[in-house]
């Protein structure tokens, strides 16, 4: 497989990811991976590796920006935002709004969004199964006592051994 940059090269550096909710795909030679700032050497971090691959995707920042993200400080903890960049792990929770202006970007290209949107409930299957059992066991119940009352003993024979059945099964779950 060529590189996706020199397109001469055997790629030797492989990264798959999500970013604005697209799957990338990068396959990089060992030249353009140094160039883009990608080195993998024994030792060789994944916080690393993730905060030079999001500047290798960013549009290059003005000489005023590099600054002031130099010089950004947590007040909770004092890590510097240069700091997080090379460990690409947060102090407290407190970095999150010291450092939101390029945190967002950040959690958008990594997450897709920046936003926590929990967990979706979704009842289990078995939590649905136990409650059709209980409504099918009052509703033949009422089903019982009409066939008794219009003598139908053969139904509700037939009855009484599906309320049974349903009683057992209500037990085990």
């Amino acid at each position: 497989m060529l590189c996706n940059i020199c397109n001469k090269n055997e790629a030797t550096i492989f990264f798959k990811g999500v970013f604005n909710k697209q799957m990338l795909k990068i396959n990089l030679c060992e030249e353009c991976g140094r160039k883009k700032g990608v080195e993998i050497k024994p030792g060789f971090a994944l916080e690393e590796f993730i905060s030079n691959f999001s500047a290798f995707n960013a549009p290059a920042p003005c000489h005023k920006d590099l600054k002031s993200k130099k010089s950004l400080i947590c007040p909770g903890c004092g890590i510097t935002y240069s700091e997080f960049r090379q460990s690409g792990k947060l102090g407290c929770s407190n970095c999150y709004s010291a450092f939101s202006t390029y945190m967002t970007p950040l959690l958008e290209k990594i997450h897709g969004t920046s936003r926590y949107t929990g967990k979706k409930y979704k009842p289990s299957r078995q939590f649905e199964e136990h409650d059709y059992l209980k409504i099918k066991y009052s509703q033949l119940k009422k089903e019982l006592e009409n066939s008794l009352k219009k003598e139908q003993y053969e139904q509700a024979a037939q009855l009484r051994d599906k309320i049974r059945d349903i009683k057992k099964k209500l037990k085990t779950a």
